[in-house]
């Protein structure tokens, strides 16, 4: 039987070559889409599960107080010296930090500018890693001591046979003094890690011992450390979040830290999280992937329909086939399994052509999705075989129905006229309710893709308080281990550099917006019982808005007349932290003014407001500027001066006049005569904002790779039902034109009866196109509106798509000539 299968689905091909590479090109496009997001989305949830005892390594996480109220995860960082209070008592079996910190590498003539990773001596209990060179243990030991990545080994001294060999680094400033000094060492390379794979939350170029040398002021206090631990089982990891913030408060910090630390356990609340979570904390990703999970699903399923529907204009060719076997013995039973084992072998035929498009199309989809994807048939078999199993199992059960409608044929009634069967009513409802299905699916991919590009496009060109173009940023003044008076000097000699208008430090929107913000509430002080408001304080330094282009919308910008930045005795006896000054002038933006009560921009100025103990005084009123993501509630920003921000923040540089290839050029210039053993490193602000966007935008592009596969599969169905339906009614068309019918008008009667699945199918996508647009719109906080123009647009395209489709069939069969046609009664 299965040899006369072979035969069969060969002699099906060579007889009906259009209807079967129509299906087949269909059913491969559709499982071709299917396994090329399966494996996207399997790689997005595979992060950190390739790590050793994954399942038990979990990360300490916090919410401070007033971010409750937003649906934003919590943070996968704490304040480094939470770390000394609960890595002793947690439970754990290893507990490790990994606090970054900005370092200049040089290694002969060359230099970089890099981050480095700080870790605790647990770090390789935490995390197994391997090494491909030297001894690991021992950089977390010997006080000269680094490990390189074989990446970052290639950069510096390209190759990776390295061990023993020695690197300069410069760290940033130490707390010894208010202008900072660099820290200036060399460091024995011990060993060489393997490269992480791609599907990492761990971000690791060199690594080092913490040490009491290397405590600086963006570890300890102005940055936030990742904190792992490795517990014996995931119930040690429950029982320690809600005892966090007993430990700190219990742990005998020095003064001023242990205060500080005090309200900080207080008005925050942790988590202990799974390592394996941290890539997909978000729930817009979740939602994400759960949307491009769904699309690969739909391409399928629309797929299958459309193979049912091709066979079925393929089954009637074949009646006369099961009329004569059927009358020289052929059971029906024997029929199906036939007919079975024909769809098996087809879908078999459809795996091995959607492999191959998939191993072609993903160079594309790796430039779209920014991964390294590939069909790994050694490593990833398990997967690609499951995956292949569930469509194999779906095209034998799409094939299930025109198995049994073949079988089923009498005999007699096919071999006594030469007219093919028509097949029952419930048949013709059955394609019209396929062909209905798809174009549903499809018209809601259309509008569904539509409304995630419009709301794309806003996000890029929204007014965000931020100019987008003449800025650049730069964090090498932070990270190239520069003294205050040296990062000073730098930014004066940029100041002077013809075609830049302004030169600040400070916010600079990005990954770690978020972190680098100080959240605490504000309220009026001049009325009695005022509510608080929840804020974000923003440090600056002169002509922030400026740089910026921001609006001033009243009052004057901050100068450095408004600095009143203090230092104070804090964390060790090498150590100093900041504190806030008991009374400033400041700017808020709108929002802030708004939430405060006052009427207007003007009204809110020499007004007093209370942040914490401070006595906060508004001398100007700015534009709102986002810093963050746009799914991220923007909260009311009060905006403080500081002269120190150009060692502890950006800096932001604003051109005019020129292209960012010239300001570039000539910045370096001033730069390497300022410091001519560093390097500089200059971005675009696009490229810093980017970070917001890009996630959304390719997100966005697969689903519309999904989207437009499904559009394509539909039209072929719709084809095939409107083939199907010009061979039933051939004769009656004929009878038509004998009668004087014009060809218009029979080509206008097939397209009407093909087209109405189609104009139903529109009808019900909106709906659906509705709900999922209002959900996903909604994680937005500047969102477009649902319009109208959305769900024609979509619409339109879909019938477009349609009436190309059952035109060429309508009028062919349109033209067929009376008495051909009536030769076939």
């Amino acid at each position: 039987m299965i040899r006369f299968a072979f035969l069969s689905f060969y002699r099906s091909l060579t007889r009906q070559p259009l209807y079967a590479a129509l299906n087949l090109l269909g059913l491969s496009l559709g499982i071709a889409v299917f396994l090329a997001l399966s494996l996207f989305v399997r790689f997005e949830r595979s992060y950190d599960s390739w790590l050793p005892h994954a399942g038990t390594i979990y990360s300490i996480a916090v919410k401070a107080e007033f971010r409750r109220t937003h649906d934003k995860p919590p943070s996968y960082a704490a304040i480094a010296p939470v770390f000394d209070a609960i890595a002793p008592n947690g439970g754990a079996v290893a507990a490790t930090r990994i606090a970054p910190t900005y370092v200049t590498i040089k290694t002969g003539n060359a230099a970089f500018s890099e981050e480095s990773q700080l870790v605790d001596p647990d770090f390789f209990r935490v995390f197994d890693l391997p090494v491909v060179a030297g001894d690991r243990d021992a950089a977390l030991k010997a006080p000269d001591g680094v490990i390189l990545t074989e990446s970052a080994a290639r950069t510096y001294f390209g190759r990776t046979d390295i061990v023993g060999e020695s690197v300069t680094m410069i760290d940033g400033p130490t707390l010894s003094g208010d202008s900072g000094a660099r820290l200036e060492k060399r460091w024995r390379v011990t060993a060489v890690l393997k490269d992480l794979p791609p599907n990492t939350s761990l971000k690791i170029s060199s690594i080092r011992l913490i040490s009491p040398a290397l405590i600086t002021r963006d570890i300890m206090w102005e940055r936030l450390s990742q904190m792992y631990f490795l517990f014996a089982s995931p119930d040690r990891a429950n029982d320690l979040a809600g005892r966090i913030p007993a430990l700190v408060t219990a742990h005998p910090y020095p003064q001023p830290l242990k205060t500080r630390l005090d309200e900080y356990a207080a008005s925050s609340t942790f988590y202990v999280l799974p390592l394996t979570g941290e890539h997909l904390a978000d729930p817009h990703a979740v939602q994400a992937l759960a949307a491009l999970e769904t699309a690969g699903a739909l391409a399928l399923l629309v797929a299958l329909a459309n193979y049912i529907n091709l066979a079925a204009v393929r089954m009637r060719p074949r009646a006369r086939e099961v009329a004569v076997r059927k009358a020289t013995g052929a059971g029906s039973g024997r029929l199906v399994a036939q007919f079975l084992i024909e769809a098996v072998i087809f879908g078999l035929a459809a795996i091995m052509i959607a492999l191959s498009l998939v191993e072609i199309s993903l160079p594309v989809i790796d430039r779209i999705g920014r991964l390294p994807l590939h069909l790994d048939y050694g490593r990833e078999a398990p997967i690609i075989v499951g995956l292949a199993v569930v469509a194999l199992l779906c095209t034998g059960l799409a094939g299930l129905y025109p198995a049994f409608v073949l079988a089923a044929y009498a005999p007699a009634p096919v071999l006594a006229t030469a007219k093919m069967p028509a097949g029952r009513p419930e048949g013709r409802w059955l394609r019209e309710g396929l062909a209905l299905a798809q174009f549903a699916v499809t018209t809601t991919f259309f509008i569904a893709i539509i409304g995630f590009l419009t709301q794309v496009a806003h996000m890029q060109g929204n007014d965000i308080g931020i100019a987008r173009t003449g800025v650049l940023v730069t964090d090498s003044l932070l990270g190239q281990g520069l003294s205050r008076d040296e990062a000073q000097a730098v930014q004066t000699a940029w100041r002077r550099t013809p075609g830049v208008q302004a030169v600040s430090s400070g916010l600079v929107p990005g990954r770690y917006a978020l972190q680098s913000l100080v959240f605490a509430p504000a309220r009026r002080r001049d009325l009695d019982g005022a509510p608080s408001t929840p804020a974000n304080v923003v440090w600056s330094d002169q002509d922030f808005f400026k740089a910026y282009d921001t609006r001033v919308l009243a009052g004057r910008p901050l100068t450095q007349a408004d600095d009143k930045w203090t230092l104070d005795d804090g964390y060790a006896s090498a150590g100093k932290i900041w504190t806030y000054p008991a009374a400033a002038n400041v700017a808020v933006d709108l929002t802030a003014a708004q939430a405060l009560g006052f009427a207007s921009p003007q009204a809110a100025l020499g007004h007093d407001i209370a942040y914490g103990q401070a006595v906060l005084h508004i001398v100007g009123v700015v534009a709102d500027q986002r810093f963050h993501g746009p799914t991220v509630r923007h909260f009311p920003a009060i905006y403080l001066y500081s002269s120190l921000q150009p060692i502890e923040q950006d800096t932001i540089i604003r051109y005019s006049g020129i292209d960012e290839a010239t300001a570039t050029r000539r910045l370096g210039v001033a730069w390497h005569a300022a410091v001519p053993q560093l390097p500089l490193q200059l971005n675009g602000i696009g490229h810093e904002l980017d970070y917001f966007y890009a996630d959304d935008r390719r997100n966005t592009r697969l689903f519309a790779l999904g989207g437009i596969v499904a559009g394509l599969i539909g039209a072929m169905g719709l084809y095939a039902m409107a083939a199907f339906n010009a061979s039933v009614r051939v004769q009656e068309f004929g009878i038509r034109k004998s009668l004087g019918a014009s060809p218009w008008k029979i080509a206008r009667l097939l397209a009407v009866q093909s087209l109405r699945p189609v104009i139903v199918a529109n009808l019900i996508a909106w709906p659906a196109a509705w709900l999922i647009l209002d959900r996903w719109l909604g994680q937005f906080e500047d969102r477009v509106a649902l319009s109208p123009w959305f769900f024609l647009a979509g619409s339109g395209v879909s019938l477009l798509i349609a009436v190309i489709t059952v035109s060429g069939v309508a009028w062919s069969a349109a033209r067929v000539q009376p008495g051909g046609a009536l030769q076939q009664v």
